[in-house]
């Protein structure tokens, strides 16, 4: 056989197994960021039995009409964008702008929330994230594209209040997303971040999260085929746009929250992302021992309530 057969043949198939390599991460991003996956995984864990993420949900407060309306903007990219609005009674200038999890829902944390709604005057707008909840968007982005949005809102927030004093509150990946959004210049509206069970990166946490399941080999397989993939054809890089590097950029006060039994995102990230902050900048870290991932206020409610009105009081007088 010609020498340039053989080039030809092993050329064709290299080519076959780096589209197989392509299929695999395309395959990747359609089982854990794609809005039809997050859905199933959300009803799978909404149907565990006793499922103790669900005892910080109010959920009849949540759904009541006379408290929560909802909102709608248009993003960046011209997708609609919804949250779920819960002006006080009483007239205040103090938001917070909550972003839940990964397969989570705007209703996440509402215990705390009513608390603080109805001691402290606080308004409150709850927003879906990208390829989640009632979200008309195909991919969730895991905070990347979620933060450009939640500055959408922000801007939202201060066009029909410019007095508006703002705080930033999320949980897991909403946490991410609350981070992320230190790459753009904030405005001075508002005052204070809070990321409960923060992760350092996509790459990372979903490295992380997979390792258990698949062993470490395969899961770097999976994730960098992924990385490729949201690389080319989505315009994402999950290594570099990421929340420790956009906390460098940091110029507010910021609470960061985590389990030391978190088995989704490492305990360590906490210190790892406080420690990428300007020096300058005020941080408080708050530990929850023996507490899992986005349990701190189901395990300790009286403590997380604490710790997250008088970190508020602080950056607010």
């Amino acid at each position: 056989m010609k020498w340039y057969f053989i080039l030809v043949i092993v050329i064709a198939s290299l080519m076959v197994l780096f589209g197989i390599y392509l299929l695999l991460g395309a395959f990747v991003i359609h089982s854990f960021l794609s809005k039809r996956a997050i859905r199933k995984i959300f009803k799978h864990n909404a149907a565990i039995p006793n499922n103790p993420f669900y005892n910080q949900v109010d959920l009849e407060w949540f759904n009541d009409d006379e408290v929560f309306r909802i909102v709608s903007i248009k993003s960046f990219d011209k997708k609609k964008l919804n949250a779920h609005y819960a002006v006080n009674p009483k007239p205040s200038h103090k938001y917070i702008i909550y972003v839940h999890g990964w397969a989570g829902s705007p209703d996440e944390e509402t215990k705390v929330l009513r608390e603080i709604f109805e001691k402290h005057d606080f308004n409150l707008l709850n927003i879906e994230q990208r390829a989640q909840w009632n979200s008309d968007i195909k991919l969730c982005t895991m905070g990347i594209r979620e933060s450009r949005d939640l500055l959408s809102w922000v801007d939202y927030i201060i066009k029909n209040d410019p007095d508006a004093q703002i705080v930033l509150y999320g949980m897991s990946m909403g946490a991410g997303t609350v981070s992320l959004v230190n790459k753009y210049d904030l405005p001075s509206q508002v005052k204070c971040l809070i990321a409960d069970a923060g992760f350092t990166s996509v790459y990372n946490t979903f490295i992380d999260s997979s390792q258990m399941r698949f062993g470490k080999f395969l899961a770097s397989i999976f994730m960098t085929s992924a990385y490729l993939v949201l690389k080319l054809f989505f315009g994402l890089d999950i290594k570099k746009d990421s929340p420790i590097n956009a906390l460098k950029k940091c110029h507010l006060p910021i609470l960061f929250i985590h389990g030391d039994q978190d088995q989704m995102v490492p305990y360590s990230s906490m210190a790892m992302l406080a420690s990428s902050l300007p020096k300058h900048i005020y941080r408080e870290m708050v530990t929850f021992e023996g507490t899992k991932h986005g349990l701190c206020a189901v395990d300790n409610y009286p403590r997380f309530y604490q710790v997250i009105v008088d970190f508020i009081a602080r950056e607010n007088k």
